[in-house]
């Protein structure tokens, strides 16, 4: 039994390899500019509500939820919540590497 778990597993890290080594190209995008087909949504969603005053609280909401948890010694809802609280904080950048596929 064990010995046909371990091939099975060989094979998926096998292919995950192959998939790996012979991925052709990542998909480089950027965001869109004025007048594009979604810079509408965009523009409200990054700029409005992601940099601006909507962003910047929910970010101290949850850094403050996340002291709330560590003190009541939830260990691992505070590190989701400081870890969606650092990824709002940073989500206009990563949205700029990423991009958004027009």
């Amino acid at each position: 039994m064990k010995s046909l778990q371990m091939k099975k597993f060989s094979l998926m890290a096998a292919v995950a390899a192959m998939f790996t080594f012979f991925a052709t190209q990542a998909m480089a995008i950027t965001a869109p500019v004025a007048g594009s087909f979604g810079y509408e949504a965009y523009n409200f969603l990054v700029t409005t509500l992601l940099k601006g005053p909507f962003g910047a609280i929910s970010a101290i909401l949850l850094f403050l939820v996340t002291i709330i948890l560590f003190v009541q010694q939830k260990i691992v809802p505070a590190v989701v919540c400081l870890t969606a609280a650092i990824v709002l904080i940073n989500t206009a950048n990563m949205i700029v590497a990423l991009g958004a596929v027009y």
